[in-house]
């Protein structure tokens, strides 16, 4: 019989989340999350599965990804630093 570790706060930062799934034919597109512990807030950059997975945005905070009616074009939402 094996027993379960306990948690602690540490752990908490290499847990990732996956949330807002959204599929167009073959494509799937995710958001996979996790907190930052440096910043203090959470980081989210959008994935997509199309035979393969691999990053699709860069973050640090993209998601609501929506697939277009006709499968050309992916919005999604960003909180982008403007560069100076």
């Amino acid at each position: 019989m094996s027993t379960m570790k306990e948690l602690n706060v540490e752990d908490f930062y290499r847990i990732k989340f996956l949330s807002d799934v959204q599929t167009f034919g073959k494509k799937i597109f995710f958001v996979v999350s996790n907190a930052d512990k440096k910043s203090n807030e959470y980081r989210s950059k959008i994935w997509i599965y199309d035979g393969k997975i691999h990053e699709f945005t860069s973050g640090p905070k993209d998601s609501q990804p929506r697939v277009s009616p006709d499968g050309k074009y992916l919005a999604f939402v960003s909180q982008r630093k403007e560069k100076k």
